[in-house]
């Protein structure tokens, strides 16, 4: 897997801010600048959702093994365990879930609309990385991926290896946790959707000032080490995956 040569930055403006530039505002104005409810409501319902404490409560920590420990090797079967049959009904009950935290001025039937377009984008963009939208792993190795090329202002794209190599650890390190393969694809179904709702609302309508940039990469951080166990600031990506700075 590798990002695409349009580069990450090209990635970013096709799959969120130019898409953010649509989102359906009260049906009597215009939208006029950040659409900040909707932002607001996406991350509500994305950190309301609980992956990470549910794999936690499944036996895993979420953390790097004991010292003197080896990682545990995911088996075929539980790589196998991250792929979900995605259901209609999930994506709109995920997001009823979203509306329902919305100001009612908010049209529903717009909101779909442009929630389905970020999901079409974002498909498009996996599938031409090599990756399956349908598989919690890849999912999370992609958005996981843009989340710290952004943070660390990277311009160009990380090398084939060390994508590979993270890709490699983040299947395995969800995919070996005893929780994983009993979570239902109804479960899995929604915390890929989202993981990359809130990372697309994380990346969209990116601050031209250089306060709001550094604002924006600590909601990053804060979000990434919440939700992946991830602190951004103190890794590097390699050909060995990510490793201390």
């Amino acid at each position: 897997m590798t990002i695409t040569k349009t580069g990450a930055r090209t990635l970013l403006g096709a799959i969120a801010a130019g898409v953010l530039l649509a989102l359906p505002g009260p049906a009597s104005a215009q939208l006029d600048g950040p659409a900040t409810p909707y932002v607001d409501a996406v991350g509500a319902w994305a950190n309301a959702q609980t992956l990470r404490r549910d794999l936690e409560s499944g036996g895993g920590t979420g953390t790097a093994p004991a010292r003197g420990r080896a990682p545990r090797r995911a088996t075929a079967r539980q790589l196998a365990a991250l792929r979900f049959t995605p259901s209609a009904g999930v994506t709109r009950a995920n997001d009823d879930a979203v509306i329902a935290k919305l100001p009612s001025s908010y049209d529903p039937v717009r909101v779909r609309a442009v929630l389905a377009e970020l999901r079409a984008e974002g498909r498009k963009v996996l599938r031409a990385n090599g990756l399956r939208g349908n598989d919690l792993g890849d999912v999370a190795t992609f958005d996981l991926m843009l989340l710290y090329l952004v943070y660390h202002d990277l311009r160009s794209d990380p090398p084939r290896a060390a994508v590979a190599a993270l890709r490699r650890e983040v299947r395995n390190d969800i995919a070996a946790n005893p929780a994983t393969v009993r979570l239902s694809d109804a479960r899995k179904q929604t915390a890929a959707e989202m993981i990359d709702m809130k990372r697309t609302f994380l990346l969209a309508d990116w601050p031209a000032d250089a306060l709001g940039r550094s604002d924006r990469r600590a909601e990053i951080r804060t979000w990434v080490r919440a939700a992946f166990g991830v602190d951004l600031r103190a890794v590097r990506l390699t050909a060995r995956g990510f490793v201390a700075r």
